[in-house]
């Protein structure tokens, strides 16, 4: 139910000399069943009937009474826009909420005020904190509503979406979804990231459709593989995916889906996927839920799953080639999508496009090639040949689906007249290496972008290349991390055998494992007996001279001794272990006045006899000063800080020389599409804040400071809502909280979609973000 972009219902060839073509299906494989059709993203596995042997039925709800109960069910309450500018607000009311006769029924509401102002109202019901699971099959018996406009799901989240980050890092499963106006199709899609990716399969009805009649949808999710099924037929299988923060290592297969996860029922009203709200929509419809059910088996096998073995991929030669076809042969496809209505005409070298309807996305009118390797620090240009009938716009890029759908250049829009002129762009692939990528001409519309008068008159593409000019090293140093840790890895989660960015070096005999009895709970194990030794250490820590610094770890030992710990050349002195439990070691360090490279380093020594288990190993800068934020003056980069840019935008953000550059190229459709944030701030019943920050803009614009809740209700405590221009201001703003609270809070800068206002392309420089009790 995250945001869902560029789903690709179509492609045709752009075939030979003078041929009109419209769009075709030619996406995904297609195997006829007696009632459906399945279609898979990727799996090769024929066609199988779910089995529930060797599981036992581990809940159930029946909707047997006259509403709602509250033991099992939560009820989410949310503003209209809130994800997916969905249209409705969820609410907590009967209206919209309903159990009778067996059934849950979600009802959408539409209401017209004494001013003529219209909104939307509908319900959303979750299992979390009440019914959650690690690994089973997920059952429910559902009719969904038929008119265009509505998105019905059964889906599920992860109980702690802080525990390897905010989605998509997190991971979602979605088990059932059926866009409104489309009822013969339900979509099955695994999200995971960053950045964000989905693997999505489909199912399709020969006969009738799924809101006529009751159709059953199940996930069987297994530790290293996730199976989609509908009425007891698979149609989608999933094995592989990754979970990572950006710019941080890989957690090790297979999280982010290891670990608790609750259900969600929701039926979304006007949504960017599933279209607005318009005289299609019919109101009488229902989300009608016959059932929820979760199956488990007594156990499952978690040791030794490794993630499926990836391709080797090296970089392509530097040699001045054409990476792309000839525009006008069949390597190029046409796609229109999101209500993109165009036909193409190939003649003399070029492929002209004529738009009928632009629809509501810049991709709905489309012309793309792929699949594309792109390297990670490679350079390139992308030049090509273009005019228009009468002046427009037109995006023209590569995209890069593994990278989050990362656009290179970003935000690239092609200024068209009736003159054919060449364009040319150059570009660094700033994402990691893929090979799927697509280059892209974009002719839809959408706000902000293509809206003239002339936003359909036809384009003319010819001579089309992509050049790679050089090849840069990948290597790259490390960084602070953004909770402000110098040491990678230090919760034992990231790379092989979870031992990612340590260097291990041992006696014969001596053990080195991590401990994977939970996600929760896993931490370093070493085992030295007699005269066996263990190190554990990392290089390359980004640590500063002359600066005083935190360190700290948890252990427990049989020898009751901590091990030797070294740091910047200096040995630590670390107090005494626990042999019953996991204890917290703190200790300071001042560094030297000069550091050399191999001063850079943590070492943990074990060398007395016994069993020991090490966690949460932080190395963290003393910051100074009365501010509540870390680094907030971000002379430390963006420690302390996370940086996210959703699916649906795009852009960057770093920091140098004591300012951050948000640099946004695609403002999605929300402020939060782009943002940054820290965590664990913790706010006094009556006492008065200050906050502040100050800012400039390349263009004039809007953002939003918030102190608030990062889950729940995202109880709103304090913010500025500010006008940026060109010249540096300092906003300031006040609050006082009614109560003491801890509750996961955060100071959010988002720097996406401004309300219903046109957020255009912009780079943002922010610095001195102060939060301070007055």
């Amino acid at each position: 139910m995250h945001n869902k972009k560029r789903l690709l219902t179509g492609v045709l060839a752009a075939a030979t000399a003078v041929t009109m073509l419209s769009p075709g299906v030619d996406v995904f494989s297609v195997v006829k069943d007696q009632n459906m059709v399945i279609a898979e993203a990727k799996s090769k596995e024929p066609s199988k009937t779910l089995s529930k042997k060797g599981y036992t039925l581990k809940w159930k709800e029946d909707f047997n009474g006259n509403k709602l109960n509250r033991k099992d069910w939560n009820v989410e309450l949310h503003e209209p826009g809130w994800v997916n500018q969905e249209q409705q607000e969820y609410v907590d009311s009967t209206e919209n909420i309903q159990v009778k006769d067996g059934k849950l029924t979600i009802v959408p509401v539409k209401k017209v005020d004494e001013n003529g102002n219209v909104s939307y109202t509908s319900g959303r019901v979750t299992t979390m904190g009440k019914h959650d699971f690690q690994y089973g099959i997920f059952e429910a018996r559902l009719k969904v509503p038929k008119s265009y406009g509505y998105l019905p799901a059964f889906w599920m989240m992860p109980t702690d979406e802080q525990l390897y980050g905010q989605w998509p890092t997190c991971g979602e499963i979605d088990i059932m979804e059926v866009l409104g106006g489309s009822p013969t199709r339900n979509y099955g899609t695994l999200h995971f990231g960053e950045p964000h990716k989905q693997d999505q399969g489909f199912i399709d009805l020969a006969k009738g459709n799924f809101a006529d009649e009751f159709h059953t949808f199940d996930v069987e999710w297994l530790p290293d593989r996730i199976n989609w099924y509908c009425d007891g037929k698979l149609y989608h299988t999933v094995t592989d995916w990754y979970s990572a923060k950006e710019g941080q290592g890989k957690n090790t297969f297979p999280a982010p889906f290891d670990q608790k996860y609750y259900m969600i029922l929701n039926l979304a009203v006007g949504n960017s996927w599933a279209g607005m709200v318009d005289e299609r929509t019919d109101f009488n419809d229902r989300f009608v839920i016959d059932y929820v059910k979760a199956y488990q088996k007594k156990s499952y096998d978690t040791k030794g799953i490794k993630k499926p073995a990836g391709e080797h991929t090296d970089a392509t030669p530097v040699d001045g080639k054409n990476l792309v076809g000839d525009v006008t042969s069949d390597a190029w496809k046409f796609d229109t999508q999101q209500g993109g209505e165009a036909t193409t005409e190939v003649k003399d070298g070029a492929i002209t496009i004529h738009t009928k309807k632009n629809g509501t996305v810049d991709y709905a009118v489309q012309l793309l090639q792929k699949p594309l390797q792109i390297d990670k620090a490679g350079n390139y240009t992308l030049s090509f040949d273009a005019s228009a009938s009468e002046a427009r716009q037109m995006y023209s890029e590569v995209s890069s689906p593994n990278n989050g759908w990362a656009r290179y250049p970003a935000g690239n829009v092609v200024e068209l007249t009736k003159e054919k002129k060449h364009y040319s762009f150059t570009f660094d692939m700033t994402g990691e290496t893929d090979k799927e990528c697509q280059v892209e001409f974009n002719l839809g519309q959408q706000s902000g972008f293509n809206e003239g008068e002339h936003a359909n008159a036809d384009v003319t593409i010819s001579n089309v290349k992509l050049v790679k000019n050089s090849q840069g090293s990948v290597k790259e140093d490390k960084t602070v991390r953004a909770n402000g840790n110098c040491v990678y890895n230090g919760t034992f989660q990231e790379g092989e055998g979870r031992l990612g960015y340590w260097n291990v070096k041992k006696s014969k005999g001596a053990k080195v494992s991590v401990t994977n009895n939970s996600p929760y709970k896993r931490q370093l194990k070493v085992v030295v007996r007699g005269k066996q030794k263990v190190t554990l250490s990392q290089g390359g820590l980004p640590i500063k001279e002359n600066s005083k610094y935190n360190v700290s770890f948890k252990v427990k030992s049989s020898a009751k001794k901590a091990p030797a710990v070294t740091l910047a050349g200096k040995s630590l002195k670390v107090k005494a272990a626990s042999s019953k439990k996991l204890t917290t070691v703190k200790t300071t360090l001042v560094t030297q006045k000069s550091l050399k490279a191999k001063d850079q380093k943590i070492t943990f020594t074990f060398n007395k006899p016994g069993t020991y288990y090490i966690d949460d190993v932080m190395v963290s800068r003393v910051m100074t000063g009365a501010n509540l934020l870390e680094n907030g003056d971000f002379k430390d980069g963006i420690s302390k800080w996370s940086p996210y840019v959703d699916a649906s935008a795009s852009g960057n953000i770093k920091a140098e020389n004591g300012k951050v550059i948000v640099k946004v190229d695609n403002a999605g459709t929300a402020d939060w599409n782009v943002q940054l944030k820290q965590g664990g701030l913790a706010l006094k019943a009556g006492k008065t804040y200050k906050i502040s920050f100050k800012a400039s803009s390349t263009v004039a614009r809007k953002m939003k400071l918030a102190i608030m809740r990062d889950k729940g209700d995202y109880k709103w405590f304090g913010g500025i809502d500010a006008d940026l221009t060109d010249k540096e201001q300092t906003f300031t703003a006040t609050f006082t909280p009614e109560a003491d609270d801890n509750d996961t809070i955060v100071c959010q800068l988002s720097m996406g979609k401004y309300g219903d206002t046109d957020t255009p392309a912009s780079t943002i420089t922010i610095s001195d973000v102060t939060l301070v009790e007055q």
